[in-house]
């Protein structure tokens, strides 16, 4: 396996794992931001969408773990296939989920004004699905 240690293909298995963490800690600062959406959307108090918080703390924390299924395994396969610059790799890798921290917020922003929160909702979950591409490796 020393062959394959910091060629090609372990920059590509960065640019994936990198993807991988730029959109679940993306994804995972979302959902304050959702909420405020609901209550705009639905013009109502806080007390009256209090239940819709509720199933968002459920489903919170089954995106959680489904992101540990991802999250975790990126770090193991970055450090698999780097010798030489393996705290360049990890450094590159963790700096993607503060990129992901500063322009997500942004862009989810953005989305929500331009096609409201239902097609921004629509809009998330393509965008989600791009943890498929950053897995496949």
């Amino acid at each position: 396996m020393t062959e394959k240690k910091d060629s090609g293909y372990s920059w590509m298995i960065l640019i994936g794992s990198s993807i991988n963490y730029f959109i679940s800690v993306g994804v995972m600062k979302l959902f304050g931001m959702l909420y405020s959406e609901l209550l705009e959307t639905y013009d109502s108090a806080a007390g009256s969408t209090a239940f819709i918080n509720s199933l968002q703390i459920f489903i919170m924390a089954a995106v959680r773990i489904g992101f540990g299924f991802v999250y975790s395994p990126s770090v193991t396969i970055v450090n698999y296939y780097f010798h030489k610059k393996k705290a360049l790799a990890n450094g590159i890798v963790g700096a993607a989920s503060g990129v992901s921290t500063i322009i997500l917020p942004i862009l989810y922003r953005t989305v929500f004004d331009v096609y409201g929160l239902h097609g921004g909702l629509i809009v998330l979950g393509g965008f989600c699905l791009n943890l498929c591409v950053g897995s496949v490796g």
